[in-house]
């Protein structure tokens, strides 16, 4: 609860507490989230795999396994927000934001046709 006195705000830790760190552990749970789906293409045949995924970018094979990699790449444009301030005669200022290429490099690990393992880098990863 949170409740103003003489302009000033009190705030109940017994509620901010909890807030605090639900926020703090929100970008965790897109990382769960992800990995969980990951995990779920274990066990899958090669075949099954390439009709959830689609078609792999590159494949690799070896005696005794097979790689697949899946490659995906995006553009996020966050708000720009300038700050100005002024010292003597000098206007600056700072402006934030813009477009940031963000890409997932993830690739799947088949023994005998069947997904045993994965592996990821990126941060689009995380965040789809």
């Amino acid at each position: 609860m949170v409740l103003a006195i003489h302009g000033e705000l009190v705030v109940n830790k017994k509620i901010l507490f909890p807030f605090m760190v639900s926020v703090l552990f929100a970008g965790c749970a897109t990382v769960g989230n992800f990995e969980k789906r990951m995990e779920a293409k274990k066990g899958l045949s090669k075949e099954q795999l390439i009709d959830e995924m689609g078609i792999p970018a590159k494949e690799y094979k070896s005696e005794s396994f097979e790689i697949l990699e899946y490659y995906q790449s995006d553009t996020i444009t966050l708000p720009r927000n300038s700050v100005s301030t002024v010292s003597g005669n000098t206007l600056y200022t700072n402006t934030t934001g813009g477009s940031y290429p963000v890409d997932c490099k993830l690739e799947f690990k088949l023994i005998n046709g069947v997904v045993t393992n994965y592996r990821y880098a990126g941060a689009l990863c995380r965040s789809y």
